[in-house]
């Protein structure tokens, strides 16, 4: 559970050599005025509706030890019946 002894990669990180061809980039790209603005303004959009399907279901428990005991005592009680079964009818 806690992961603990296992590997896995999780990023990968490439490194490619800039290559240019006949015409080079060029350095035309729009200019974008820093405004030192804190806060986004956006247009007012429509209250949503709340939605709630039912209610929230998680995991089922796992069962323990002491869930098993139950199962275990009435298997062994029922080979103790059909050993006792095959005892009388030889």
């Amino acid at each position: 559970m806690s992961g603990k002894g296992t590997s896995h990669r999780v990023n990968g990180i490439t490194v490619q050599p800039i290559v240019f061809d006949a015409d080079p980039p060029s350095k035309d790209l729009p200019r974008i005025d820093k405004r030192k603005q804190k806060t986004l303004s956006t247009e007012h959009q429509p209250q949503l509706h709340i939605y709630v399907a039912g209610p929230r279901v998680g995991p089922h428990p796992l069962k323990t030890k002491n869930d098993y005991a139950g199962e275990t005592n009435k298997a062994a009680r029922n080979a103790a019946q059909k050993n006792m079964l095959q005892i009388l009818a030889r």
